[in-house]
């Protein structure tokens, strides 16, 4: 069952909710108007330094996205599938809630415009936000107010870590174990409150430390902003650093303001008058960067509260899988709009939602539903066997939808599985026959196992299925290419080209198709057109510049061969290049290239042939059974120019064609056996 949120919410309670919110929006700026006056705003405005108020401003941006960071980093800890502009609304929607609540406490509250079975751990992760902010906000006020006044100072400071130890204690997770026995847990916003504290609390020791130490660059930052405009008035002195941090942390201590305003420009006030600063500066400092990071954000926070209508399931982004093939399975969703598309278009907890018995309004996430999506999160750090645990454990327990299958069955082709793929696939297709990339992953799991025919009959079931789809009939064409068929992988890659001409792959694999033939020029025609279409293509790149070294157009091969090292940084591929580069300068300069096994009797000799033409690789044999120092590298002489070898060993490699093994050739070390490389 894989619900919308059209069937579940009536377009016409959808308008309703959304002119709630909008009226809510209304009311919300409506009150912010009463309680901030904008003339005095205008006047504070005309005092400052216009320069001042850019680089307040410019920083102002620069804590957002510090926060920005900091609530990704919390909120994905305790819901992996969250995406980065559900945590910009959702920080940005806090802003708009703390405006309407003692002490900004509603910015807990920012998962509102998530999922409802995210809600409780949005709540924890929003819960645990404010407790970092807190923790460096106060203590760093306490610093100031040590140094300033040491005695109280240390007094103070003692009082507020003992409190702190305290808050560590009950909040930690076997400090929650034994409110389950209260009943206000028992009742259903218990529960939610329950799991909102299990999340906070079950939050990476690695995660809290960051976003301590992100806490503390935003409020270094906030600090920052203050003195800046406090200096456009005052003179330079260290008791004005120190006190604002001590301004900061009163307001953190006493959240009671309404709209977030009144605390602080009174701790300001406070602040300034004991430390001989005109207090006015103070109040008109707090008030400004009242304006500009409390207001501009809040507002932007109404709107997309606003606008944005009932929560829709967001796509759950599946890595990219290596090889070609597979990379065409993921075009052809693409392409032809099948289930493996619109299933990668709902979350995971919809996916799963035949198996979902809970309330989600209220109720703790499915344990399938969080399996599934610390899977993807693993997947997508790269942790391929951890995600297929974690799959494979959601399936234990029961879940078993085509989303799940197809998903496991693609983890296992990255992890080198394909028979457990193909297991998955086929129960996929026994549930829904239309899944076309289900055919292409298939196809693509029985190359791996060496069954080409099990894979063109998969391929072709989708062409049955889609005959007017171009992807499928080039993929098929590449499966006829790689059985050895080339007369009707021919004749689907024209038909693909008959149905779009657009399609690269097709254009690829005819590249490919005219290779094997021996047509080079007619394949670089193809490869460069696959350029034109995905300029950035680094293998269509690679293949001309070896095709024209083929060509002996030692020029242009060395120029694809640059164009290609600037559309990659994997070292790795790059050494390679610089050696495919190495071989068409020594090409190009008329240099040859061999290697050779060094063995001392002819018998020996006569041994290692017969190894080599039983399918023993030379570079093995000569490791193996070469006396010669090279024997290592196997037997690779490296570049020579003709007349720097014996004459008779520089005469056997010219007679050779490319990859041929010479015949038993008696040197004064011994007996040799060469292989030419160019």
């Amino acid at each position: 069952m894989t619900s919308t949120a059209n069937s579940i919410f009536p377009r016409p309670r959808r308008v309703r909710a959304l002119l709630y919110k909008l009226t809510a929006t209304i009311i919300l700026l409506g009150l912010i108007s009463l309680f901030l006056k904008p003339e005095r705003v205008w006047k504070l405005f005309s005092d400052v330094q216009p320069l001042s108020l850019l680089i307040v401003i410019g920083l102002s941006v620069v804590g957002l996205a510090i926060q920005w960071t900091k609530w990704q980093l919390l909120l994905g800890s305790v819901r992996p599938q969250t995406t980065i502009g559900e945590s910009l609304a959702s920080l940005l929607v806090g802003f708009t809630l703390g405006m309407v609540s003692p002490g900004r406490i509603g910015e807990v509250a920012r998962g509102i415009i998530l999922p409802a079975d995210s809600r409780a751990s949005s709540l924890g992760a929003a819960s645990a936000d404010r407790l970092c902010s807190a923790a460096i906000t106060i203590s760093l006020g306490l610093a100031a107010f040590v140094f300033l006044r040491p005695a109280p100072g240390a007094l103070v400071a003692f009082a507020m870590g003992s409190i702190l130890l305290i808050g560590l204690r009950l909040t930690s997770w076997q400090g929650t174990q034994g409110l389950r026995n209260y009943g206000f847990f028992r009742t259903r916003v218990g529960v939610f409150v329950m799991e909102a504290l299990e999340a906070m609390v079950q939050v990476p020791r690695r995660v809290w430390v960051k976003s301590l130490g992100l806490s503390l660059i935003f409020q270094l930052l906030l600090c920052t902003q203050f003195y800046i405009l406090a200096t456009d008035w005052l003179a330079l002195r260290t008791e004005l650093w120190l006190g604002i941090p001590i301004i900061f942390a009163v307001k953190a201590l006493l959240p009671i303001a309404f709209l977030d305003l009144g605390v602080r420009e009174a701790a300001a006030v406070l602040v300034f008058s004991r430390l001989n600063f005109d207090p006015a500066v103070g109040f008109n400092c707090a008030v400004l960067l009242y304006g500009i990071n409390v207001i501009l954000p809040a507002v932007a926070g109404a709107l997309i509260w606003s606008l944005r209508g009932r929560h829709e399931p967001l796509a759950v982004k599946i890595p990219s899988v290596a090889g070609k093939t597979l990379a065409l399975s993921i075009a052809l969703t693409f392409a032809t709009g099948s289930e493996l598309q619109a299933q990668n278009t709902n979350t995971a907890s919809n996916a799963l939602a035949d198996s979902t018995l809970v309330d989600s309004q209220i109720s703790p996430t499915p344990p399938m539903v969080r399996f599934v999506a610390e899977g993807d999160f693993l997947a997508q750090r790269g942790e391929i066997e951890a995600a297929v645990k974690k799959y494979e454990e959601a399936r234990a327990i029961g879940a078993g939808s085509a989303y799940l299958l197809n998903r496991l069955a693609q983890l296992y082709l990255m992890s080198s599985r394909p028979l457990d793929a193909i297991a998955l696939l086929q129960q996929s297709l026994n549930e829904s026959r239309d899944q076309l990339a289900v055919y292409s992953m298939l196809g693509e799991s029985f190359l791996a196992i060496g069954q080409p025919d099990s894979a063109l009959h998969y391929v072709n079931e989708a062409k049955d299925l889609a005959p007017d789809v171009s992807s499928i009939r080039s993929y098929l064409g590449l499966l006829y290419l790689q059985s050895g068929r080339t007369v009707e992988a021919k004749t689907q890659l024209d038909a693909a080209m008959s149905l779009d001409v657009m399609n690269g792959e097709a254009h690829r694999f005819l590249g490919l198709y005219y290779t094997q033939l021996d047509s080079l020029n007619r394949a670089v025609g193809y490869y460069e057109r696959v350029i034109e279409l995905q300029p950035s293509d680094m293998e269509a790149h690679n293949n001309i510049a070896f095709l024209h070294s083929q060509l002996r157009h030692y020029e242009k091969s060395l120029d694809y061969y640059q164009r290609t090292k600037k559309l990659t940084s994997d070292p790795n591929i790059l050494h390679s290049i610089n050696i495919n580069m190495q071989a068409v300068r020594a090409m190009k300069d008329g240099k040859l290239r061999a290697r050779y096994i060094l063995v001392d009797t002819e018998a020996q000799g006569r041994d290692v042939l017969m190894r080599l033409q039983r399918g023993g690789k030379f570079a093995a044999l000569a490791t193996q059974f070469s006396k010669a120092p090279n024997a290592p590298e196997g037997g690779d002489m490296g570049y020579f120019d003709p007349g720097d070898m014996v004459a008779d060993v520089e005469a056997a490699v010219l007679g050779l064609e490319l990859g041929a093994v010479s015949d038993l050739i008696r040197i004064q070390q011994g007996i040799m056996i060469l292989q030419r490389l160019n």
